[in-house]
């Protein structure tokens, strides 16, 4: 009895499972071998991602070479941001944990909506830390931007850094 198609049992994401299973197998071994450590981004990492939950109050905005106060609460959880505007809500994904945490950031609504804007992101105590392209500069695309690197680049034109600090409740 003959199938058309392919004749693959496996559906697509198991496909990718047994894909990953493979090259982390294979980097663990020559990393075994070599006497080196498994590079932390084939691991499972959620740590970045569980300590951002949470309420944040906006502390600083550095942007375009000028710092302001952020008065701002923002919402983090379910891969969402919530800035406290209806429609300025945020989607987000933790591209990378390794240190500078990367991060991909995509406006629901405004300027650059349902454009990814680049990022890192650190936590460090209950400080949060997020610069990420900015995008204003005149005929810039903030997709063709790249990511920042390190977290003192919001004085060049397409960055901006923002300081939080977490809100501890008080039940």
């Amino acid at each position: 009895m003959s199938r058309k198609g392919s004749g693959c049992h496996f559906g697509e994401h198991a496909l990718k499972c047994v894909a990953f299973v493979v090259v982390l197998s294979v980097v663990s071994f020559t990393s075994l071998i070599q006497g080196k450590p498994i590079p932390k981004s084939l691991l499972t990492d959620d740590k970045i991602e569980k300590r951002i939950v949470g309420e944040w109050q906006g502390i600083s905005l550095v942007a375009l070479g000028g710092t302001s106060r952020s008065n701002g609460i923002w919402r983090i959880g379910n891969r969402n941001i919530d800035c406290g505007k209806t429609k300025d809500a945020i989607r987000y994904h933790i591209v990378s944990p390794e240190p500078p945490a990367k991060i991909d950031l995509v406006r629901n609504d405004g300027l650059h909506a349902n454009k990814i804007l680049r990022g890192i992101i650190k936590v460090e105590q209950d400080t949060l830390t997020l610069c990420y392209v900015l995008g204003l500069a005149e005929g810039d695309e903030p997709e063709l931007i790249d990511r920042p690197t390190e977290f003192g680049v919001a004085s060049q034109k397409d960055y901006v850094t923002m300081t939080f600090k977490r809100v501890r409740s008080t039940k």
